[in-house]
Order: structure tokens, then sequence, then C-alpha cells
């Protein structure tokens, strides 16, 4: 079990492997078995902490296991990482959302991707993302005062995700 005072940028390999097998768990309602020896499955985990930042790889185990249903195993999902990175500037804040925001602060977010995502924004069109970045950064800096447990990854799949 992740420890409760670990902070996500000091998470390795063993707890983004505990996240990926607890979030396989609340998907498909059984535990994760390898198909693999485990210290590979780790090894190329620890690759990706190497490259990426936990919150990155957080993102994207969710993503991968949200898209997949035959083939959801930690091998594929570091093979595809690329795929399932999130596209998104502050994977920081998106992983709050999907973990504990309400279905407010789910559309907030989702307008925000819009509106990050335009190619030729207006200015009306920026002083709108500001301000909703603003209200996600609130609601960022509210949640991430406590570190996200390993048994939330139950209400990812109980409710509606984003």
């Amino acid at each position: 079990m992740v420890k409760r005072e670990k902070r996500i940028s000091d998470y390795n390999c063993h707890d983004l492997h505990m996240w990926f097998s607890a979030m396989y768990e609340a998907k498909f309602g059984k535990p994760y078995n390898s198909k693999t020896f485990l210290g590979l499955e780790l090894k190329a985990l620890k690759a990706l902490t190497e490259k990426y930042d936990p919150i990155e790889i957080l993102c994207a185990i969710k993503t991968f296991v949200d898209n997949n249903d035959a083939t959801v195993h930690v091998k594929y999902f570091t093979a595809g990482f690329d795929y399932y990175k999130p596209n998104t500037g502050r994977p920081d804040i998106y992983w709050y959302v999907v973990l504990r925001g309400d279905s407010e602060i789910k559309l907030l977010w989702s307008k925000y991707i819009i509106l990050e995502a335009k190619w030729f924004p207006h200015a009306k069109t920026d002083i709108k993302k500001e301000a909703m970045l603003k209200k996600l950064e609130k609601f960022y800096d509210k949640e991430r005062k406590k570190e996200p447990q390993v048994e939330e990854s139950s209400g990812l799949y109980t409710k509606k995700g984003v």
C-alpha cells in the first residue's frame, strides 16, 4: 500500500504499479494478475519514471485502463505510453479533476480543454480560459493538500469519469 504521507512527486515504479492494479480491479472487478514476471513490469515502469513525471504516468494509466478491455497489462501500457499520456499542459489538475472532481468541476475542465486546443484563439477566449484556469487551480490547491490514496481509484469506475 502507498504510504499516506507519500507525495505523488515521490512515487516510484512500485507505487505506480499499485495504482495500475487498483484501477484494473476497480474497472474489471477482479485483481490484476500479471502475465509476465513482475520485475519486468516494474522495470518498464521505472524507465517511464526516468523520463516522465509520476502524475503524467498516473493520468496515462487512467486513460489506458479506460480505453482497453482485452489487453490491459503493464507491458502494453508502457509500449504505447505516448498514445495514452495526457494531452494537456496541466496533468496535475487533470488528475485531481478525474479523481475528486464533481460534475461541475469536470464540466469546467472539459470547457477548458476545448479552449486550450483552439489554434487561433481570440483575446476574449484567452480571458475566458484564464478565468477557468484560476477556478481549476483553486480546486487543485484545495485537493492536493490531501494526497490521493490507491483506495480512491474505486471511485473512478463507480461514477462517470472525465
